[in-house]
């Protein structure tokens, strides 16, 4: 019979090489585990700065559109007519260069030339036609006063900024023919009614009191009957502000003095616009009646037919991963190239991908042509 075996149980432990090798697989788990970590989260990141540029440019587009969709309503009584001084009467204005607000005036449709190479501006005119005035007395120049005006609404102050226009008092505005005028200016003083007399006082002298610049010494130019109409204008201005670079931001500043600009929208780094002439008033505008470029060249026939914008952003996150991105397919690839848009070309190529997405809307205005006829 074999003896029972007395010999003690290995209790020596790991050797100092399977202690190694167990920390190598170790180290290999947490690094696996971390880079998985991190790559998790800057997708992560970068899923949550898509859907945020996202809901960031659906409501930029969504502002502009309601902005503009109403600008029609406001012509309803009569058509796009360009007032003295290249100003622009219930129109949308288009460009892109030489618009310093508040440097000498506003510069309100004094541009210096179109270029293409950069984002486009929008500037919207908005009339107030609840709260307006009719002149009472016909006003000639050269003069700085208005002797009789009826104010229906809200009484005017001194330095708000008006209109007046002959359109209402015109047999047929809608004709190309019609001699409508409109001009802009600041109240300086402002006197009644009085007790016997329900008519107002308007003086509008050129000087300090004018914080727009708008004011001329010898008046208007031209003379203006009886039941023209007097209102306030709103004017703002979209634009992208590309002060900070990695950070481009489309604006939105409304011209008056001190007025603070505001964002809209941050990471849209291109705003384009298509002013839609429908030349033909076939209520389809196509091909050349999209007119893209030199707004500052459309002519009064032209804005006669004008019916539309089509409005365009393009919206770019900060760098993304470029596992994300893909192989790079090409100077086209709209992850490494801001892509071309109506008649501005596309960016130089970038060595680091970043999220952008286009955005186009069509604006039809309202209201811009006359009633038909019965």
């Amino acid at each position: 019979m074999r003896p029972t075996s007395n010999r003690r149980p290995n209790r020596r432990g790991f050797s100092l090489l399977e202690a190694m090798i167990t920390l190598v697989i170790m180290l290999v788990i947490i690094g696996g585990a971390t880079a998985l970590f991190f790559e998790n989260q800057n997708a992560t990141t970068a899923h949550v700065a898509l859907a945020e540029l996202r809901t960031n440019m659906r409501f930029a587009l969504d502002t502009m559109a309601s902005d503009l969709r109403v600008v029609g309503a406001y012509t309803k009584w009569a058509p796009l007519q360009v007032l003295r001084g290249a100003y622009q009467f219930n129109i949308v204005e288009c460009t892109n260069s030489q618009w310093q607000p508040f440097v000498t005036g506003l510069q309100l449709g004094h541009y210096a030339g179109y270029d293409a190479t950069i984002p486009d501006r929008i500037r919207v005119v908005e009339p107030d036609i609840i709260n307006d005035a009719q002149l009472r007395d016909e006003y000639n120049p050269p003069s700085s006063q208005f002797k009789a005006v009826k104010i229906n609404g809200e009484p005017f102050q001194e330095g708000d900024l008006l209109l007046i226009t002959n359109a209402p008092v015109v047999d047929n505005p809608w004709d190309p023919g019609a001699q409508i005028f409109a001009d802009l200016f600041v109240p300086t003083t402002i006197q009644g009614p009085q007790s016997g007399n329900p008519f107002t006082e308007v003086t509008f002298n050129a000087g300090a009191n004018d914080p727009y610049g708008v004011n001329d010494p010898q008046g208007f130019p031209q003379s203006y009957p009886p039941g023209s109409t007097i209102m306030r204008i709103r004017i703002w201005e979209y634009y992208i502000d590309t002060n900070i670079p990695d950070v481009p931001r489309l604006m939105r500043l409304e011209a008056r003095p001190n007025a603070v600009p505001e964002e809209v929208s941050r990471y849209v780094e291109d705003l384009q616009v298509a002013m839609g002439i429908d030349a033909d008033d076939d209520n389809n505008i196509t091909g050349a009646e999209w007119i893209t470029t030199n707004f500052q060249n459309i002519t009064n026939a032209q804005l006669q037919h004008l019916r539309a914008m089509r409005l365009t952003l393009i919206g770019r996150t900060f760098a993304m991963p470029e596992v994300m991105a893909g192989a790079r397919t090409g100077t086209q690839d709209i992850y490494y190239r801001r892509p071309g848009i109506e008649d501005r070309s596309a960016g130089t190529v970038q060595s680091i991908p970043q999220f952008r997405e286009v955005y186009t809307q069509v604006v039809m205005f309202r209201n811009l042509r006359p009633e038909p006829e019965e």
